[in-house]
C-alpha cells in the first residue's frame, strides 16, 4: 500500500528486481531521554513524553534511552541534566543549559520547580516540533 509520508527507497530483492520499501516515515517523531543511573525521573520522563504524544494525537513517536556514564560523556552530548529530554536531536525546552557532570535537571513548572515537565509543557514543546 502506497504511503505518501514514507520515505520510499529503492532496494532489490532475491531475484534481482528492485521494489520500493519504506524506510521510514517522513513525519515520525524521536524523542530521547538522556539519563544517568542515579536520576529518579528518567523512567517517568517517558511516560510523561508518551501521554504528551498521545495527547496531542502523535502515537508514533519513537522514544529511545541514552545513559550518561560520565561527565565526559555528558560535556560531549547535548546533556542538559537528568532528565534531559530531546525531541528529534534538539532539547524539548529553549532554557537548556548543557553540563559536563553527572547532575539531576530541574524545570520550571506552573506549580514551582520540578524534576520533570509537566505533561503541558512537553505537549506544547511536541507541537512545536511537529
Amino acid at each position: 500500500m502506497w504511503d505518501p509520508l514514507c520515505h520510499w527507497e529503492s532496494v532489490p530483492d532475491i531475484g534481482g528486481d528492485t521494489v520500493l520499501v519504506c524506510e521510514g516515515r517522513i513525519d515520525s517523531m524521536k524523542a530521547e531521554i538522556l539519563f544517568f543511573d542515579g536520576c529518579p525521573n528518567w523512567v517517568e520522563a517517558a511516560e510523561r513524553v508518551r501521554a504528551a504524544a498521545t495527547m496531542i494525537g502523535r502515537t508514533d513517536i519513537e522514544i529511545a534511552f541514552w545513559r550518561i556514564e560520565s561527565g565526559a560523556e555528558a560535556a560531549a552530548s547535548p546533556f542538559a541534566g537528568s532528565p534531559t529530554i530531546l525531541i528529534d536531536g534538539v532539547d524539548a525546552f529553549v532554557d537548556a543549559v548543557q553540563v559536563d557532570q553527572l547532575a539531576c535537571r530541574v524545570y520550571r513548572t506552573e506549580t514551582g520547580l520540578s524534576g520533570l515537565p509537566t505533561i503541558n509543557q512537553l505537549a506544547d514543546a511536541l507541537r512545536g516540533r511537529s
